[in-house]
């Protein structure tokens, strides 16, 4: 475990163990923190609630699962196990980055969250998003997002396709799919990746986004787990290789 100091950057050669002395800290899912949609993110209040707990003291931020999300969108019930959860995408982090130059406003409450609404905000913003990264100019940022899928092509692919998938059969259970998708047929797939392709699908960028922005916050002196090993969940997982 990574104990949290101003002397002690995210560093596994600045480890410390836990047992040396007692140490105190928060739970709180960045989902909790203020945001534009009703909904916390990766973006200014996760910066300032770290620097609120180094100032307070506190040595550990326990965030909880940070995966994609199913029914009912619990931290414990995700699609996968390696993915981010793209509600913690930051949309003043994405208008920084020259990715969004606005985003629909929230008509919601700042107190409450309607995960339904924030939803279907975020995946405006994200399809935005990747729209304008499809006609960047900007090397630098292919060339981070390129380097980024190869480093995870093992899951980053088949993940894509499953979401896709789940989104073309309307959210239900991948078990419940038809028999050749189901049992991974290889003309079934492959047709299903030219559809995608032809459809500009475009999922693997929003997430890769996601990743780099939530990363971003390692620099702060605490304790960030960006790839949990939480459980999918088991009516809506991503079968192993799928």
């Amino acid at each position: 475990m990574n104990i949290m100091n101003k002397n002690n950057p995210v560093n596994p050669e600045n480890l410390v163990n836990p047992v040396q002395k007692r140490r105190s800290g928060v739970l709180l899912h960045p989902t909790s923190l203020p945001g534009p949609y009703g909904i916390g993110d990766l973006g200014l209040e996760a910066y300032k609630f770290a620097d609120f707990l180094v100032t307070a003291g506190q040595s550990l931020w326990q965030v909880l699962p940070l995966g994609p999300t199913g029914y009912g969108d619990s931290p414990y019930a995700c699609y996968s196990a390696f993915a981010g959860n793209t509600l913690l995408v930051s949309r003043d982090q994405l208008i920084k980055e020259g990715l969004l130059d606005a985003a629909p406003q929230s008509t919601g409450s700042p107190n409450k969250i309607d995960f339904g609404e924030a939803h279907n905000l975020k995946d405006q913003i994200l399809r935005r998003a990747y729209e304008r990264y499809t006609k960047t100019t900007d090397t630098a940022l292919r060339s981070a997002f390129e380097t980024f899928a190869q480093q995870h092509a093992h899951w980053l692919e088949d993940y894509a396709l499953f979401r896709a998938l789940k989104d073309a059969h309307g959210g239900v259970a991948w078990n419940d799919w038809e028999p050749a998708l189901t049992r991974r047929t290889p003309s079934a797939l492959e047709r299903a990746r030219e559809c995608g392709e032809r459809c500009d699908v475009g999922i693997a960028a929003p997430r890769r986004r996601r990743r780099e922005s939530s990363s971003r916050i390692r620099g702060r002196p605490f304790p960030w787990p960006l790839r949990l090993p939480s459980l999918p969940a088991s009516c809506s997982a991503v079968p192993a290789s799928y």
